[in-house]
Formats: structure tokens, sequence, C-alpha cells
């Protein structure tokens, strides 16, 4: 049988023009890794919207505009398909959200403003996880305010409210109610004591804007047990309550020192 080579056939052991070439293995491929991705400023259409921006591979990433089909507009930052950084949300209705985000949720420092609704308001303060949470101020379209805490969307904690006509509490909240020790100021006087469910409940006291000042026991807001009333001419009243009236014993104490003890219902002496 005939046996040949080809010229220049690099298979031939002893081919001249092989010689002292490197040998060429798969080790010797050059790869490269953890090279990272380029981040490439695109338009990109979804179920939902259209976006405009940075992307990294095929994820939303940096700066960024999407357009959703609600309405919605998000401008602002992203990682990774997610609302990360800072940015601004406006709703279709006008409200909208500008401030902080982490893993597409209100996360951090930011303003929330609703004030094209009728009962509407802005919020400017502390986020957690989508939610008003730490400390933060509020405007109602009304006139209302509140400055103060917040604990998962509702004022808890201490805080200052205002009211449309002028009245203002500054003390403790809880669960969006004025709760625990505080102060109310309103064109009729001022009172100072403990608040229960938005109540005066326990021990107050309750300067009127003419003089008179009472100090004691209250119970859903009228005076109820044992306190001191105090009126403009010196006068005073010791003793029980029930509902806002003096009702049990109690004495009475005239300007010019002299007293009286007696029994009391709904308000007037009976013995």
């Amino acid at each position: 049988m005939l046996c040949c080579s080809l010229p220049g056939d690099i298979n031939k052991e002893n081919d001249t023009e092989a010689e002292g070439l490197p040998e060429i293995s798969n080790d010797d491929t050059p790869i490269l890794k953890n090279v990272p991705l380029p981040r490439i400023k695109t338009e990109h259409e979804y179920a939902v919207g259209k976006y405009v921006g940075e992307m990294l591979g095929h994820a939303r990433d940096g700066h960024g505009i999407m357009f959703s089909s609600d309405g919605s507009k998000y401008d602002g930052q992203w990682v990774t398909d997610d609302k990360s950084g800072i940015g601004r949300l406006t709703l279709a209705n006008g409200a909208y959200y500008d401030g902080q985000w982490v893993e597409d949720k209100l996360h951090g420092e930011g303003t929330y403003s609703c004030k094209a609704e009728s009962d509407g308001s802005v919020y400017r303060g502390q986020w957690i996880s989508g939610q008003k949470h730490g400390k933060g101020e509020e405007t109602w379209n009304d006139g209302k305010t509140y400055s103060g805490q917040y604990t998962h969307n509702i004022k808890q904690g201490k805080g200052n409210f205002t009211w449309p006509n002028g009245a203002t509490y500054n003390g403790e909240f809880m669960k969006d109610a004025l709760h625990g020790h505080g102060c109310h100021v309103s064109d009729a006087g001022t009172h100072t004591g403990q608040w229960i469910d938005g109540k005066m409940q326990g021990d107050g006291l309750y300067a009127f804007k003419d003089g008179r000042e009472y100090k004691g026991q209250y119970e859903n807001n009228l005076k109820h047990g044992v306190g001191e009333f105090k009126f403009v001419d010196g006068g005073k009243y010791e003793g029980e309550w029930r509902e806002g009236k003096q009702h049990g014993s109690g004495t009475v104490t005239k300007p010019n020192g002299n007293q009286k003890q007696g029994i009391w219902e709904k308000g007037k002496l009976v013995e």
C-alpha cells in the first residue's frame, strides 16, 4: 500500500516548518472573568409601560424613567429592576412621592403629597418599608397640622397637633388619638393632664381663660371623682363630682373664708 505525506502536513513529525513554534493547548485560551457588564442607555417596552434610561444587562439599573400604563410615572434611580435610591413617583391623580427608595418601597426620608384629594395632605418625614415611621410632619387641606412621631402610618409617641380653629395639643399619642400626658389649649382655656383615646381621663388641671380653675379627676371629658374648683371671686368648691357636676360630699369656701360643708346632687346643695 502506497503511503505519502502532503506538503506542509502539520501532522508530520519531522515537518521543518512546524519546528520551533509554540504548542497551542486549551489552557492557553484567554478567559475573561468578573468583567462587569456595561450600563447602557436605552428604551424598553414592558407589558405595564415603557422605560427610558440606563440598563445593566436585562435589568433597569442606574437612572431611568418608567411610564406606566396606569398613568403613573417614576423618575429616579434603579438597582436590578427595583426603585432604589432617590426618585419621584407621580400618580395619575396628581399625588406624588419624592424621596428615598429601597427595593421598590418608600424607605428613608421623603415627601408624600395627595393634596389633590378633598381630604388630602402632605407628609414630610421618615419612612420604613412603605409606611410613615419615625419623625414626620403632616399638613391637611382643612388646615390641621401634626408634627411628631409615627409608627406604621399612625401617630404614636410624642407630637404636636393644631386644629383649624387654632386649638393645639402638645403631648403623647397612641393609635392616632390623644393618649397619655398632654396639654390642650383652646379659646376656652388650657387643660394639662391625662388623656385616654382622645378624651380627658384621670388627673388634670384646667385653667379657664376667665380665671376659673379646676384641679382633679376626669372621666370622658367631664369632671368626675374628686376635685377642687376655684372661682374668679376667690371662692372654691372641694369635694366629689359626677358627670361634670358637684355630686356627693363637698365643702364650699366663700371669698371671705367662711366654709360650708354639705351634700350635693347634680350640682345642687341638698343638705
